[in-house]
């Protein structure tokens, strides 16, 4: 205090007066150290109590009204950092989609899918032989498949009482142990059995294909005719908000906001939506209220009750508008959540307009947050030690030794 009455009277007096010499200087000063001793004449001395506890106080009110005051502004924000407006993904099946969130919109958003064909891969397979034969002479066959990105070489050891059954259940176990990119499966008729090689279809709209071929002439898989395409690449039909999508990928990225993987066809529309999210909401309101909460609960605790008085005054003052999005006050002034009417205002969009930045509620408290953060100490214990008593001549003034100081401080002396 002394520092800025030093430095205003000051400026004052130099625009005022020309100084021209050190006689100029001392005068002026000695005009300034005056009418700084008229303005404190009535001024009481103050102790403040340094003790820790106290200390402490003040470090968690500052504490708890800066995050308090992040909330407050975080409900003022217009986009998806809102904690008040934040959106899930939901959709009506998971047997036929799989979604996940890529970002989210500034509003709730609605897509009905209707899954006519799922991509599917080349498929290749093998003629039906008799399970119990032994088709060939102890020998070591190799053979080589290769898919859109990868590639390999195999080699399966025959012997002379090898089945087909057998030496077919070989091939589809080095496959499926080898690679996620093909699918292999025996299919079986009477005593007949045949193999079966699919690719999977790709997540990208690229046809799935694939080769497999022995490494030498009257192979294993020419035998069997595993190197012969029984179906071609299949693309995936459907629509989405009865636009029509054709691709031979299974994974899209819709409107850049989520990513839409099919599983297999539906005859029924499937709904995909970016709804409220009600859980996230209502926690970030339980947060709001433990805050508070909090903050009245170390109030209570402070010999001065200047805060508990302010925060507790002013919750009473906004009660039913905080009953009315389920935010209610008990007999000991502390606030309680009722979930009923809590999800009520969420759904119909009270609560985000209740914390809106044009709100008094929302105002007031974060102007309360503000002062207690800018001097927590004001709402710390004072003691007067004493006050001038004007009725004796030379009562000595409790401030004229830091005045002085002040000038020393600010250069002034």
């Amino acid at each position: 205090m002394i520092e800025s009455n030093c430095g205003k009277y000051a400026l004052e007096l130099i625009h005022n007066r020309k100084i021209i010499n050190n006689t100029d200087h001392n005068m002026v000063f000695s005009t300034i150290y005056h009418q700084i001793i008229d303005i404190s004449r009535n001024s009481p001395l103050y102790l403040i109590y340094p003790s820790t506890e106290l200390q402490n106080f003040a470090i968690q009110i500052k504490a708890l009204s800066l995050q308090l005051s992040d909330m407050l502004k975080s409900y003022f924000e217009s986009n998806k950092e809102n904690p008040l407006k934040q959106l899930r993904l939901v959709s009506s099946s998971s047997d036929f989609i799989e979604i996940k969130t890529l970002a989210q919109p500034t509003a709730p958003r609605n897509y009905s899918i209707h899954i006519q064909r799922v991509a599917t891969g080349q498929k290749n397979s093998s003629k039906f032989v008799a399970k119990k034969i032994c088709p060939f002479t102890s020998q070591t066959f190799s053979f080589h498949i290769k898919t859109s990105d990868e590639s390999f070489d195999f080699e399966i050891p025959v012997s002379n009482n090898s089945t087909n059954e057998a030496i077919l259940t070989k091939i589809q176990t080095l496959i499926h142990n080898t690679t996620r990119k093909l699918d292999a499966w025996l299919e079986e008729k009477d005593s007949m059995v045949s193999l079966h090689l699919q690719a999977r279809a790709h997540r990208r709209n690229q046809p799935a294909h694939f080769t497999i071929k022995d490494n030498n002439s009257n192979g294993i898989i020419s035998y069997y005719g595993l190197d012969q395409i029984a179906t071609t690449p299949q693309p995936s039909d459907f629509s989405i908000n009865a636009e029509p999508y054709h691709s031979y990928g299974v994974a899209f990225e819709i409107d850049e906001l989520f990513e839409l993987s099919l599983l297999k066809p539906c005859a029924d529309e499937i709904q995909v939506a970016f709804e409220i999210d009600s859980s996230s909401i209502s926690n970030e309101i339980v947060r709001l209220k433990d805050t508070i909460n909090h903050l009245l609960a170390v109030s209570h605790a402070c010999p001065k009750d200047k805060l508990q008085h302010e925060l507790t005054s002013f919750l009473i003052e906004h009660k039913a508008e905080l009953e009315d999005i389920g935010i209610n006050l008990d007999n000991s002034n502390m606030l309680y959540t009722n979930q009923e009417q809590l999800e009520s205002s969420i759904k119909n969009a009270a609560l985000e307009e209740f914390f809106s930045e044009k709100d008094s509620f929302s105002q007031e408290l974060l102007e309360h947050t503000h002062t207690i953060s800018i001097n927590p100490m004001e709402y710390v214990p004072n003691k007067i030690v004493a006050y001038k008593d004007h009725r004796k001549a030379n009562y000595p003034n409790p401030y004229l030794t830091s005045m002085y100081s002040g000038f020393l401080f600010t250069n002034c002396c």
